[in-house]
């Protein structure tokens, strides 16, 4: 393959792995294929979900039967904000794929994925659920909260995105560039292998013609 031809298909695979693989919607009521739970209650004018208090321990959010991510691996990701959280608490969602389902908790000590408890200020959360080698697309996406000694919860910025594979702050813009790079130096090695054949073949030539 011709080095420029090499930096034109691999540029294509980076764009494309870079982009967003879903779109995102807004998560309130009316959002087709969205059912949100009696348990929560919808701030329009500032995009924040309340999660009221419950007589059980697992209080669902939401019910999304459309959330059209295929067999993309996906991280529902967003900020949340609590108070008086007894114990340990948590978010979890449970994706349908087929006939079963697979969960994502928040019961890590400490980051995006942290256990709720006790009282915090707005800080990001994310789920991951990893789909390498499912063969099924997702059929549906619940969101719970758990809180097994009650407490108040809100949330807001609620999106799902492709997950991350790359290290911590790695963006789809540092992929393209990165595959950019790779491409660069690939195609740079290609030629100068072929320069240096040719060098060679020329050097033999010359020889063989002095002899």
């Amino acid at each position: 393959m011709k080095p420029y031809l090499l930096i034109l298909a691999l540029m294509t695979t980076y764009l494309n792995a870079a982009a967003p693989a879903f779109p995102n919607r807004p998560w309130k009521a009316d959002t087709p294929g969205l059912t949100v739970s009696k348990y929560v209650s919808y701030d329009n004018a500032n995009g924040v979900i309340e999660v009221m208090a419950s007589d059980k321990a697992v209080i669902p959010v939401f019910v999304d039967a459309q959330p059209n991510v295929g067999t993309n691996s996906y991280t529902l990701m967003g900020e949340v904000k609590y108070e008086m959280v007894g114990g340990t608490g948590f978010l979890e969602t449970w994706t349908s794929i087929g006939a079963g389902k697979a969960f994502s908790r928040s019961l890590a000590d400490y980051g995006p994925m942290g256990k709720l408890t006790g009282t915090s200020a707005w800080r990001e959360f994310m789920l991951p659920m990893n789909m390498m080698g499912a063969s099924e697309p997702v059929k549906q996406i619940e969101m719970n909260v758990v809180l097994p000694n009650g407490g108040k919860v809100w949330l807001r910025n609620l999106r799902l995105e492709p997950m991350d594979f790359g290290p911590p702050g790695f963006t789809p813009m540092m992929a393209t560039i990165g595959g950019l790079l790779i491409a660069i130096t690939t195609a740079l090695l290609i030629w100068r292998s072929r320069r240096r054949r040719s060098s060679e073949n020329e050097i033999k030539r010359m020889m063989a013609a002095d002899a």
